[in-house]
């Protein structure tokens, strides 16, 4: 794995090239990496990433169920395919950029079209609560069949 080349997906979602430099003994998946950042200046343009988890790590799990994973700071194999932010997503807006407000003083929400589509997406992809129900029901059933009920009791030591 030391020295092939990856995919790191950097902050912002954007992918960049990289070389596994080293691996993590104590936590498998993770590596660091190295890579040149096109957008820097040509002396600060090599890049090194310590200890950077691997796209399917669990610690890059989305916690919310509602809400797509978004691969963000990791590592990936170059066939793989990542869940990049949308364009308009809240992480790309400016931190002190004033917020627009209406005649009230109200705050205007941002339109997000692409991420409202991106969310629309997962949550359709989600299995309903049928499913979840039905499923649940099929697992009470399965484990009310398996006979374990006729085991017999094993008797027990008397106290000294």
């Amino acid at each position: 794995m030391k020295a092939t080349t990856v995919v790191y997906i950097d902050a912002k979602g954007a992918e960049h090239e990289a070389l596994v430099r080293a691996l993590n003994g104590l936590n498998p998946g993770y590596a660091t990496v190295v890579y040149v950042d096109v957008d820097a200046p040509e002396a600060d343009n090599l890049k090194t990433v310590f200890d950077v988890p691997h796209m399917d790590d669990d610690a890059k799990k989305e916690t919310n169920a509602a809400l797509p994973t978004i691969h963000l700071n990791c590592w990936k194999e170059k066939h793989r395919i990542h869940n990049a932010p949308a364009s308009d997503h809240p992480m790309f807006d400016h931190p002190f950029a004033e917020k627009q407000k209406d005649e009230f003083g109200a705050v205007i929400q941002p339109s997000r079209p692409e991420h409202e589509a991106m969310i629309a997406a997962h949550a359709a992809s989600l299995p309903s609560a049928e499913d979840l129900d039905a499923a649940a029901s099929e697992d009470k059933a399965k484990e009310s069949t398996k006979g374990n009920g006729s085991k017999k009791p094993v008797p027990m030591k008397p106290a000294k």
